[in-house]
């Protein structure tokens, strides 16, 4: 029997590829964006990276590219390639 996920306004499943290239930043990097402290200042040019990136693909300026706060982890890594 296939299983079908239907609550993804609750979460949504995790693709396998993704999630390889999401590991270092979901289990290696920790850091508060917000922060001044080296950990914080690498997860936030990470982020940063990422925006940029997102804002290329679309044609957008990095200012119109807004990542909610449980998103940026989870955009990093597919969009900035690292």
């Amino acid at each position: 029997m296939t299983r079908v996920y239907l609550d993804n306004a609750a979460t949504t499943p995790l693709d396998l590829e993704v999630f390889e290239h999401m590991k270092p930043w979901l289990l290696d990097f920790v850091g508060n964006p917000s922060s001044t402290h080296s950990h914080g200042r690498h997860i936030r040019n990470a982020i940063e990276q990422a925006r940029r990136s997102i804002a290329q693909q679309l044609n957008a300026s990095p200012l119109e590219i807004f990542l909610p706060a449980a998103v940026p982890k989870l955009t990093i890594r597919s969009f900035s390639g690292r």
